[in-house]
Order: C-alpha cells, then structure tokens, then sequence
C-alpha cells in the first residue's frame, strides 16, 4: 500500500536537489529562519566558487532572455491559435525557444559543476543535467514534429 512514509521514502531515493529548502527538506542549507536561526543557501566556499565564475553571468542573463523568448512565442502560438495565420513565425519561435532552452540546460550544468565540483562527480548533480537534457529534446522534438507536420 502506497503511504504518506512510503512515498516520502521513494521521492528522497529520487531526489538529487543540492537545493533542501526547494524540496522541502530539513538541513543545513534550508533557506530562511528555523528555529530562530537564519540558515544560508551556499556555504561560504561554494559562494566564492559561485561569485568567481564567469557562468553566473551567463545564467543571469539568459534567464530573463529565456523569459522573453517564451513570452513572444507564447503570443504567436495563441495567435496561430486564434487566426490560423503565421504558422511559421509561431514554428520558427518554438524552434527557437528550445535552442535558447538547451542553451541555458548546458550552461546551467557547467556553472553547477563549478559551484558543487563534488556533488556533480557524485552524479547528484549529472543526472539533474541529463533529466533537464532528456526534457529539452522531447521539447524540441514536438517541435520538429509541428515544424514538419508530422
């Protein structure tokens, strides 16, 4: 019988998130007040590391160009939707939304092997990547599919 303890016990075997308080985990780097105890995301070595590499930059910046991209396609996907007009400008954004998505998915592993080196050779962090990977191309293979009607 699947219970509250048996599904808590399987969603921690799965879970690879260096990240407690986004999964909703006690422990040592929870964010917020616990016990009248403020507790930090990055330990302050991993916040140098984190500080000193040239890819928090890169992900600062293509986050919100991600966001824009999404948003102007979004509009010209309900447009196609709605008028049945410009089908290849709402195809060439969906293209060109997963190409901006791989691109933020493989630089967001590298900067995650800079800050965490240790828990991405442990694999904690590998197949995170991969599964972010492996959602990116059926993304884009709907994609392609819609681009070729298949």
């Amino acid at each position: 019988m699947l219970t509250a303890d048996r599904f808590t016990s399987i969603f921690k075997a799965l879970d690879a998130s260096p990240w407690n308080a986004a999964t909703g985990r006690a422990g040592k780097r929870q964010i917020g007040v616990r016990r009248g105890v403020a507790t930090q995301l990055y330990t302050p070595d991993e916040r140098r590391r984190r500080d000193a590499t040239p890819w928090t930059l890169v992900q600062g910046i293509l986050a919100p160009v991600q966001f824009l991209v999404f948003l102007v396609s979004l509009g010209l996907v309900l447009n196609y939707l709605a008028t049945g007009e410009g089908y290849v400008a709402a195809t060439a954004s969906i293209i060109a939304k997963t190409c901006i998505l791989y691109l933020i998915m493989v630089t967001g592993c590298i900067w995650e092997k800079v800050v965490w080196p240790l828990a991405f050779c442990a694999g904690l962090l590998l197949g995170r990547c991969l599964q972010h990977v492996g959602a990116g191309t059926a993304h884009g293979l709907s994609g392609g599919a819609a681009a070729w009607h298949w």
